[in-house]
Parts: C-alpha cells; structure tokens; sequence
C-alpha cells in the first residue's frame, strides 16, 4: 500500500535550522505534544456548539497549521476562527470543519512519524 501523500510543508522550519535536522524534529515535536488536544478541544466545541471554545481552538491551533504549512488549509482556518470570533457562529463554518478536521489528524500521524525517523 503506498503511503499517503505528505499533506505538510517544512520549509518554514527548514529555513530556521537549516541542516539541523535534530532541532528540526525537535521543533516539530514541541509542536506536536499539545497538537491531540487542541485538534480534540476543536472538535468537540465544534459539536457542542460551543463558539466560544471553537474560536478559542482555532485559533490556537493556526500557529502549528501556518508553521508546518498543512495541508493548505490556514486560510480556511482563519476564516472559521474569524467567523466564530465573540461566540458568533456562521453557517460557513460547517464546510469548512469538515475539511479542515481530517487534514488536521492525518497531518499529526504523518508529522509523528517524521519526528520518529
């Protein structure tokens, strides 16, 4: 079974490290450890309905998303964080999660595993 293809971009990160690639996995894996529960936290408000919590997640988690540039979905992110900014909601956001969602948990496997090689 061929692997998937990689949804995430270290080039950003490159730039900073250079041929360090220890601090570059080093990097990646600090970024990683909070990454489950602020993908679980997004979800779940998502579900619950709660706006507060899901721009609070979101937003949070644009930080990771820009830096390791996954899955080109930064733009979404900020339009979804935008859209529920003081507990607002907006239809669009519905779309938008289910995109977003599995691009997030896919790139969080495949980013463990480059921290693991």
């Amino acid at each position: 079974m061929d692997a998937p293809d990689k949804i995430y971009d270290l080039s950003y990160l490159s730039e900073l490290y250079g041929d360090d690639q220890e601090a570059l996995k080093h990097s990646v894996s600090v970024l990683l450890e909070t990454l489950p529960r602020d993908i679980e936290r997004f979800e779940n408000a998502f579900y619950s309905k709660d706006w507060n919590a899901f721009f609070n997640a979101g937003h949070k988690l644009k930080t990771p998303v820009r830096m390791l540039r996954i899955g080109n979905i930064f733009t979404n992110m900020e339009t979804m964080v935008e859209a529920t900014r003081d507990g607002k909601y907006s239809s669009e956001v519905d779309d938008m999660f289910r995109q977003v969602l599995p691009v997030l948990k896919e790139a969080f496997i495949q980013l463990s595993s480059f921290v693991r090689k």
